[in-house]
């Protein structure tokens, strides 16, 4: 898993692997594995209660894409997953 985050580091910032290791032991980052995309992503986040407390109810009117489009501004997507580094 290290080394996928390392990966992903590596991809969006255009770093070398030294400098990702660094950014990566730093902690400076949030890196999500096996999303494939934004959409997949925002479901993900209203799944997992990031996004505050959502009644199950509700969750079928949630506009996936739109949030997904917005996680676009905070999200880089890599080979592997989504990453954000602070």
């Amino acid at each position: 898993y290290e080394i996928e985050e390392v990966e992903a580091i590596m991809e969006c910032q255009g770093t070398t692997i030294a400098e990702a290791i660094e950014i990566q032991h730093e902690g400076n980052f949030i890196y999500y594995s096996g999303v494939d995309s934004y959409t997949e992503l925002a479901e993900m986040f209203v799944d997992e209660g990031l996004l505050g407390e959502i009644s199950e109810n509700l969750k079928y009117y949630i506009d996936y894409e739109a949030i997904g489009r917005d996680l676009k501004y905070h999200y880089t997507q890599t080979q592997n997953g989504f990453l954000s580094v602070a």
